[in-house]
């Protein structure tokens, strides 16, 4: 692992982020698709249209309520421009996030879980996760949000999921507002249907020399060598 692991980590975030600014993520969305088996089960059927929905809405963030991990799996699958915040209690999906592509877990209360999305206590929280979510780069607050909720008596998404666009309010708070206006947010350069290839150099100038990165999607596996056995080397690990 060399003698400084934490640099090379740290490198290899800044590279996956940075290319996946010429990802043309509507079209890796219709070859996964296009490529998965038929029939599929109606859980992906109504799941596969949610990276799809992101981008043609142009929402900034997709909130996911899930306790079995079955939802943000399929929604990782079809490769979501946006960072997908999943909501759950079950500390086994929460780590098993961390593994997929664009999950970023957010560990709630049980007790929240079990109650409807119009429940008063459901939409404080998604208004607490959501601050969250601009303070920590994962969303700037100026667009809507995909959120994929249970349909019934949970706000769990993994048996009866039901998608739909929340608008927040304005943050009142002048360091998110200060936050959300330097966050860099994804937006389509190609033409849609037209673009046949899968992968494209499609960087702008801005893209270089904004100092906002974006969101990074891509999760970093590594081999934990002797150089990161130390607690304080496994933080910066984290960190980076």
């Amino acid at each position: 692992n060399g003698s400084f692991p934490d640099s090379a980590v740290a490198t290899m975030a800044s590279i996956v982020a940075n290319s996946e600014v010429g990802v043309n993520y509507f079209q890796v969305g219709l070859f996964i698709r296009d490529f998965t088996p038929r029939p599929m089960s109606q859980i992906e059927a109504m799941l596969c249209c949610v990276s799809k929905n992101a981008i043609d809405a142009g929402a900034g963030l997709i909130v996911l309520f899930s306790e079995t991990g079955r939802a943000p799996k399929l929604v990782a699958k079809y490769r979501p421009c946006v960072p997908v915040l999943v909501v759950t209690s079950s500390e086994a999906v929460y780590r098993h996030c961390n593994a997929h592509f664009s999950l970023h877990p957010r560990k709630v209360d049980a007790a929240l879980m079990s109650k409807s999305f119009d429940d008063a206590d459901t939409l404080a929280l998604m208004e607490e996760i959501l601050s969250e979510a601009v303070t920590s780069g994962l969303w700037g607050s100026s667009k809507h949000v995909v959120v994929v909720r249970g349909l019934g008596k949970t706000a769990s998404a993994d048996d009866e999921p039901f998608l739909s666009f929340y608008k927040p309010k304005q943050a009142s708070n002048k360091k998110l507002n200060r936050a959300a206006s330097s966050f860099f947010e994804y937006e389509s350069k190609f033409e849609l249907y037209k673009t046949m290839s899968l992968r494209c150099t499609s960087i702008s100038y801005n893209d270089v020399v904004s100092r906002y990165a974006p969101a990074r999607k891509t999760k970093i596996v590594c081999t934990l060598g002797p150089s990161c056995w130390s607690e304080d080397m496994l933080g910066k690990l984290l960190d980076a």
